[in-house]
């Protein structure tokens, strides 16, 4: 079960990497839920490239190397 605290630190870490950003850093990496096409589920926690204005793109490779227990989760989501 996840903790309330670990939701809130994972937004606290979502919003200082947008606030980098928009600060003129480039090249930041960040997770996040978003409609994807890596898995045949419409919404999947993928780590994006954040960018000034937009999201620059997705990284699919995430799902590449999941242990036996997360692939079997995630036929189980489908």
């Amino acid at each position: 079960m996840i903790c309330v605290n670990e939701l809130i630190r994972g937004a606290e870490r979502f919003v200082l990497s947008l606030l980098s950003v928009l600060n003129g850093e480039e090249d930041m990496v960040q997770c996040c839920f978003v409609e994807s096409t890596a898995t045949d589920i419409p919404f999947f926690g993928s780590r994006v490239k954040l960018m000034k204005k937009r999201v620059e793109g997705f990284i699919e490779t995430d799902l590449e190397g999941l242990t036996g227990h997360e692939a079997k989760i995630l036929k189980y989501l489908k």
